[in-house]
């Protein structure tokens, strides 16, 4: 999906079918009109965010709050949170 912005109010344009069965995005609000003559093709990728691995050791645990619980589904007597 291509997102374009109106070069007058900054509304985001819409796409419709114009005359002779070409696309053109408009302006809800002021006159704005852009054609599409041809093929628009725009690819980006945005950056994956790196994974930390802050629980694979178990020496992590050392430092976290915990306090005292009664779980009734299980027998842990301790809930850890950071």
């Amino acid at each position: 999906m291509v997102l374009l912005f109106c070069h007058f109010c900054g509304l985001r344009l819409t796409l419709e079918e114009g005359p002779n069965m070409c696309y053109r995005f408009y302006c809800k609000t002021c006159q704005y009109v852009y054609n599409v003559n041809s093929k628009m093709i725009n690819r980006k990728y945005p950056r994956l965010k790196e994974v930390d691995e802050i629980l694979a050791d178990a020496k992590v645990w050392d430092n976290v709050d915990k306090t005292q619980v009664k779980c009734s589904k299980r027998q842990y007597g301790e809930a850890y949170f950071m």
